[in-house]
C-alpha cells in the first residue's frame, strides 16, 4: 500500500475518533474533493461509525482499548457481503495493513468492510446494513424477508432469529416484503414506534430530519404502537392502501435536574394526533411517490421545495442551501430518474424559475432575477 493510501486512511480514522487536528481535517478535505472515491468512502465509514456504540460490545471487554482492537477485529472477519446494492457503490475492503495504520492511529476506530457490519451485543451478533446517501440497497434477513433501504438509511438485527419475535431496527426508510410465520410476528423498532407484522409488504419513512413517520401498507396487515412500557395507547392497525402519517413533536421533558437548568426539549409521537390516509396501489409502484424510490426514481407531488431539498440532499449526497427563505415555498411536481445533479436542478428551475450553483457537493439555490 502506497506512502499516499496511508495517509488517507490515517486522516479517515483521526476525523472518526475525534481526535484530528484543523491542519487534518482540512488535508483530508482536499483529497476528498481531488478523488470521488476517498469521499464515498469516509461517508461510508461516518455513517456506519454513528449505526454502533463501544457500549454494545460484551462486558467483559473494560477498557477503551479493548474495545477498539475487539471492534477493529470483528470487522477483520466480517463475512461476504449479502446486501446486493441497487445503485452500485464503491465498496470499503479492510485489509491487514489498514487495521494496522488505523489502529496505530487513533484510540477509538470503526470502518466499514463492505456493506455489511457485524458486531457482538452480549451473547448475540448483530448484523448492521447501511445504505449511505447516494444509494439504495436491498438484502435477504435470516427469516427469508427482503429489505429494500433507501438512501441515508441503515437497518440492524440479529444474525439469528432465535427468540419468540424477529426484530429489526430501522433509522431512515426501508420496504419490507416480510415472510410469513404466524408464530413469530415480525417487530420493526422505528423513531419512537413499533410496527408488528405476521406476514406483509409495507413502507416505513422515519428520517432524523423528517417532521413526519410514515407507514404505508401495500398488503397484509400492521399494527402500530408507541415504544416503551409507560405508552398504553391502543394500537393502531393498518390496512392495505392505507398510510398512517404520525407528526414528530418537540415536548419539555418531564424530568429537571435542576430549576436552575436551561429546559430541555425531546422528541414525542402521539398516535392520537396522527391520520390515516388513502394511497391508490392500482398504481405501479414505480408511479408511487411511497415506493417508487425502489425502482431507482424519486417522485415528488406538490411538495415545497423546503420539503424537497432534504430528499435531494439524499439522493444526490449533496448539500442544498438556500439563500432566501421564500425559496423554500416554492411547490413542485414530477420525478427524477438517470438525471445528474445539474440535469435535475435544470428541470426544477425550468418548472419554478429560480437560479442555483453547484460548488462540489453543494447547490447554492438563488432567487431569479
Amino acid at each position: 500500500m502506497s506512502n499516499n493510501s496511508n495517509r488517507v486512511w490515517l486522516l479517515m480514522s483521526r476525523c472518526l475518533n475525534g481526535e484530528a487536528s484543523a491542519a487534518d481535517e482540512n488535508e483530508l478535505e482536499l483529497l476528498m474533493q481531488a478523488d470521488e472515491s476517498v469521499r464515498q468512502q469516509y461517508n461510508t465509514m461516518r455513517a456506519l461509525w454513528r449505526s454502533t456504540a463501544p457500549d454494545t460490545f460484551q462486558d467483559n471487554i473494560h477498557t477503551r482499548e479493548e474495545v477498539n482492537v475487539a471492534r477493529i477485529l470483528q470487522l477483520a472477519r466480517v463475512e461476504e457481503a449479502v446486501a446486493a446494492p441497487v445503485v452500485p457503490a464503491k465498496r470499503i475492503w479492510l485489509t491487514p495493513q489498514r487495521v494496522a495504520v488505523m489502529v496505530a492511529a487513533a484510540s477509538v476506530l470503526l470502518i466499514a468492510a463492505y456493506w455489511q457490519l457485524v458486531y457482538r451485543s452480549g451473547d448475540r451478533r448483530v448484523q448492521v446494513i447501511v445504505a449511505q446517501n447516494g444509494s439504495r440497497m436491498q438484502s435477504k434477513l435470516p427469516d427469508g424477508s427482503t429489505v429494500w433501504l433507501n438512501a441515508g438509511s441503515s437497518i440492524s438485527y440479529p444474525v439469528n432469529f432465535t427468540g419468540s419475535q424477529r426484530e429489526v431496527e430501522l433509522k431512515g426508510e426501508g420496504y419490507f416484503d416480510v415472510a410469513k410465520n404466524a408464530g413469530k410476528p415480525f417487530i420493526v423498532h422505528t423513531a419512537g414506534i413499533d410496527i408488528k407484522v405476521l406476514g406483509t409488504a409495507f413502507n416505513v419513512k422515519a428520517y432524523d430530519t423528517d417532521k413526519e413517520v410514515e407507514t404505508t401498507l401495500i398488503s397484509g396487515m400492521v399494527q402500530i404502537s408507541r415504544s416503551g412500557k409507560g405508552q398504553q395507547a391502543t394500537p393502531i392497525v393498518l390496512h392495505p392502501d392505507e398510510k398512517l402519517v404520525i407528526p414528530r413533536k418537540k415536548v419539555m421533558a418531564t424530568a429537571q435536574k435542576s430549576a436552575a437548568v436551561a429546559p430541555v426539549t425531546e422528541e414525542d409521537l402521539q398516535l392520537a394526533d396522527s391520520k390515516i390516509m388513502h394511497i391508490n396501489t392500482q398504481l405501479p409502484s414505480a408511479e408511487l411517490a411511497e415506493t417508487a424510490w425502489m425502482h431507482n426514481r424519486l417522485v415528488f407531488k406538490g411538495e415545497s421545495f423546503g420539503e424537497l431539498a432534504p430528499k435531494l440532499e439524499r439522493w444526490y449526497d449533496i448539500a442544498i442551501e438556500f439563500t432566501a427563505p421564500s425559496l423554500q415555498a416554492l411547490r413542485f411536481n414530477g420525478s427524477f430518474e438517470n438525471e445528474t445533479v445539474e440535469q435535475a436542478f435544470d428541470a426544477l428551475a425550468t418548472a419554478v424559475p429560480f437560479r442555483f450553483q453547484i460548488q462540489g457537493h453543494k447547490v447554492l439555490v438563488m432567487a431569479d432575477k
